[in-house]
């Protein structure tokens, strides 16, 4: 081999080899997501979005959301939602972790929890936004006591902060 050619090769190589465990790293992630199923999911989740939106905005031409249909099909994102989640999966997951949860994923209980997944998700999602509406509850309840509390203990003065809480200048 030439000079040139060594030199070539040392510096075309590395890229060459970049590429292909890129490419490796890519086609890993695309094989455990569809065996986890949630390629799956973020279809039926693209699939939802738009109807919803269309709904909420009436006043909107139907062209329009025919073009955004085609815009925003999962096909035509599927590839740029792959590649945000390779760099998010490669910070935390090698090619051979991502085999071996693609294995587990093939098992029995790997594809029930496949299955499980989309609506436990929505399900501790519902759950979430309940404990917050509690938690916020809780804590006007709380907020309110304390300002009573801190008023009492000032006598008459602003009721800007009671207001802010919710009270009446009556104290209702």
């Amino acid at each position: 081999m030439t000079l040139l050619g060594c030199v070539l090769l040392g510096v075309l190589w590395p890229g060459h080899v970049a590429a292909q465990s890129d490419r490796r790293y890519r086609e890993a992630l695309v094989e455990m997501l569809d065996a986890s199923q949630a390629l799956g999911t973020l279809e039926t989740m693209l699939q939802q979005m738009l109807p919803e939106w269309r709904q909420s905005a009436p006043q909107v031409p139907a062209a329009f959301w025919q073009k955004m249909e085609e815009r925003w099909s999962f096909e035509r994102l599927k590839e740029r939602l792959i590649d945000l989640y390779v760099p998010i999966y490669r910070a935390r997951f090698s090619v051979d972790d991502l085999h071996a949860i693609t294995e587990f994923y093939r098992t029995p209980v790997g594809a029930k929890l496949a299955a499980a997944t989309p609506t436990m998700t929505l399900e501790a999602m519902a759950a979430g936004e309940q404990l917050g509406w509690e938690l916020l509850s809780e804590l006007q309840h709380e907020l309110k006591a304390a300002l009573n509390e801190a008023s009492e203990e000032e006598g008459p003065a602003d009721n800007s902060a009671r207001q802010a809480a919710g009270e009446s200048k009556s104290g209702d």
